[in-house]
This record gives structure tokens, C-alpha cells and sequence, in this order.
């Protein structure tokens, strides 16, 4: 602002110069438009001041409107973006929730099914122990039962057999230890098998008549 002021000032020196050129020598009425010149260029100067004061506080009161205006708008903003913000916080914990208590009923249910799996095959195993258990019982049963039979049978065999010995010697016959030794084998010819089988016959009477004296 002061150099167009000062720029003006010289323009104005410059031109007065060359009229002061042509003009007679000065005096009072030159000292008159001096000072006039003088307080004219002044009167410029603050009109240009006050003119750009005036600018300035008119882009101050423009701004601070603005500012005004756009203050509340910005605290809406503000505070629309943080209500969004927590609206999406909420709604990740509320999903993140949601599927941590789904992955925990999972995790439940499969540790659920494996005890059941678990029991059922330990009930199972204890099934089948229990049937080996039983059969081992029944056949050692079984096996006493038919020890006891085959004992029993063997005594009523060699009580028969003692009965069998008694009705022998009832009857004067020998007992088996007082029988002769077996004879040889036969040999291969006819003659030499009757020989020995009447040999035989003869000792047998022999004893059988000893017996009975």
C-alpha cells in the first residue's frame, strides 16, 4: 500500500516538475497547489487503507461466518461418524460374540459325542469280556461235567467188571492174573497154529480142574 502511495507521490513530483518547466517562476498559488497536491495524495492514501481495512475485516466477518456456519455442521459430522464407528464396533463385537459362542457349542457337542463314542466302546470291550468270561465258565463247566460222567462211568465199568470177576470165580473159573501167559505167536503153517491153540486148550482145563479140587 505505501509504495503504490509513494509511487503515486512521484508520479505526481515528476509531472508537476515538468509543468514547473513551463510554467512562470513559483509562487504563492504554486505553494497553494503544492499543499493542495499534497493533501489530495494523502486523502488517497487513507481512502486506499481504509479500503483495504475495510477488505480485510469484510474477508475476516466472511471467514468467521463461514466458520460459524460450518462449525455445527463439522460437530454433526463429528459426531454422525462416531455413532457409525460404535454402530460398527457393536456390530463386530455382536458377530464376533456369535460365533465364538458357536464354535464353543461345537467344541461342546464334539467333546459330548466323543465321551459317548468312548463309553460305547468301553462298554463294548467289557461286553465282550464278559461273554468270554461266560464261555470260559461254561466250558469249564462242560469240561468237570464230562470228567465227573467219564469218572463215574469208569467206576461203574470197573465195578462191572469187579462183578464180572466175582461170577467167574463163582463159577470156579481162573482170575486173570492166574491165567497163563499169551502164547507166542503162530507161525505161518496150519499144523504148527493148531499145535499151540491145543496147548492152550490144555492148560486152560488144567487150571480150571487145579481150581476146583
Amino acid at each position: 500500500m505505501q509504495c503504490e502511495i509513494r509511487a503515486l507521490s512521484e508520479r505526481r513530483e515528476n509531472g508537476r516538475k515538468r509543468v514547473s518547466d513551463t510554467l512562470p517562476k513559483p509562487g504563492r498559488v504554486n505553494e497553494v497547489c503544492k499543499e493542495w497536491l499534497v493533501h489530495e495524495d494523502g486523502a488517497l492514501a487513507y481512502q486506499l487503507q481504509q479500503k483495504e481495512v475495510q477488505e480485510h475485516y469484510s474477508g475476516n466477518r466472511s471467514r468467521n461466518a463461514i466458520v460459524r456456519e460450518d462449525f455445527p455442521k463439522a460437530l454433526d459430522e463429528q459426531k454422525r461418524e462416531e455413532e457409525e464407528a460404535m454402530a460398527r464396533y457393536l456390530e463386530m463385537t455382536r458377530l464376533q460374540e456369535e460365533r465364538d459362542a458357536r464354535l464353543a457349542k461345537e467344541f461342546a457337542q464334539r467333546i459330548t459325542l466323543e465321551e459317548e463314542e468312548k463309553q460305547r466302546r468301553r462298554l463294548h470291550e467289557d461286553e465282550a469280556i464278559a461273554n468270554q468270561i461266560q464261555e470260559k465258565e461254561l466250558q469249564r463247566t462242560k469240561d468237570g461235567k464230562v470228567r465227573h460222567l467219564t469218572a463215574a462211568a469208569g467206576s461203574s465199568q470197573l465195578g462191572a467188571a469187579a462183578a464180572a470177576v466175582g461170577d467167574v470165580n463163582s463159577v470156579g473159573l481162573p482170575l486173570p492174573a492166574q491165567l497163563p501167559p499169551p502164547l507166542p505167536p503162530p507161525s505161518s503153517s496150519a499144523h504148527a497154529h493148531k499145535s499151540h491153540h491145543h496147548q492152550h486148550l490144555q492148560q486152560l482145563t488144567k487150571q480150571f480142574r487145579a481150581t476146583n479140587v
